[in-house]
């Protein structure tokens, strides 16, 4: 016996729109709650003295992780859609483009919730340049202060034993000095340091979302050359088919013309 074979294409091409559906709105809400989480450290991450640097680092590497995280999903999302992949076939024109819309704007939210993040990243960068310039004026303010009077200094030189002579003393107060001269400098060095890494990584992320809305701008402007490109050939096959027809035309119209005044000549010639 022969065992009956049954077409289940359909049920394939509905099992790929299932999935592509599940991956579009999952993705969607997944900007959605980086979106709330932005919105919802927003006011901390901004204030100064609401949370500390440690925290604000934080927020800054958890936000760039789900920036990252749908970044990749919505590049494999709009991949999916690619000609020769399986979730493209079979879809009508309207669906497709529909697809495509869905991503684009997906991709817009991201984008103006890295833009949103990043114009905090500046405030705080601005806030760094201000507690480096407070404490810089400060550390000559004390350096200064430590120049016209130094208590410990003095402390330490009643504290010196008697049988050291002048010029003892001012070595060792000469070393004092150059010691906390070289701490100052060491600690000014490791604060700005941590200042210009920071500053660093803020760069590095608003850089990250401009590379990321080029990126999209540039692939939307390949996709209006590919379709302006299917445009014109179908524009030139159709301008051929018009010359062939009116090629066609013309011929009919000469041998029309011709038989006409062949058979006026012939009626002429018979009448007459």
């Amino acid at each position: 016996m022969s065992q009956a074979s049954f077409d289940r294409t359909h049920e394939f091409w509905e099992a790929v729109n299932v999935v592509a559906h599940k991956s579009g709105l999952t993705e969607a809400k997944n900007v959605d709650a980086l979106r709330a989480f932005v919105k919802e450290h927003q006011r901390d991450y901004v204030q100064s003295g609401r949370c500390s640097e440690a925290e604000r680092d934080r927020i800054e590497e958890q936000v760039g992780r789900y920036m990252r995280s749908c970044t990749a999903n919505i590049a494999r999302l709009e991949a999916s859609l690619g000609p020769d992949q399986p979730g493209a076939r079979g879809l009508n024109p309207h669906m497709f483009a529909h697809r495509h819309g869905v991503a684009l704007i997906l991709s817009e939210r991201l984008h103006a919730i890295g833009s949103s993040f990043d114009c905090c990243r500046s405030v705080r960068y601005q806030q760094l340049k201000q507690q480096q310039l407070r404490q810089q004026q400060q550390r000559q303010r004390l350096s200064s202060n430590s120049t016209a009077y130094r208590p410990e200094f003095d402390a330490q030189q009643q504290s010196l034993p008697s049988n050291l002579n002048q010029e003892q003393q001012q070595l060792i107060e000469e070393e004092n000095r150059a010691l906390v001269q070289q701490l100052m400098s060491l600690n000014q060095g490791a604060t700005s340091i941590e200042t210009t890494m920071r500053e660093l990584a803020t760069l590095n992320q608003m850089f990250s979302g401009q590379v990321f809305h080029q990126a999209q701008q540039i692939e939307q402007i390949y996709e209006q050359a590919v379709q302006a490109t299917m445009n014109v050939d179908k524009g030139n096959v159709q301008l051929k088919k018009a010359i062939r027809v009116g090629g066609s035309a013309r011929s009919y119209l000469f041998w029309f013309f011709v038989i006409a005044a062949a058979s006026l000549l012939f009626l002429d010639w018979f009448y007459s």
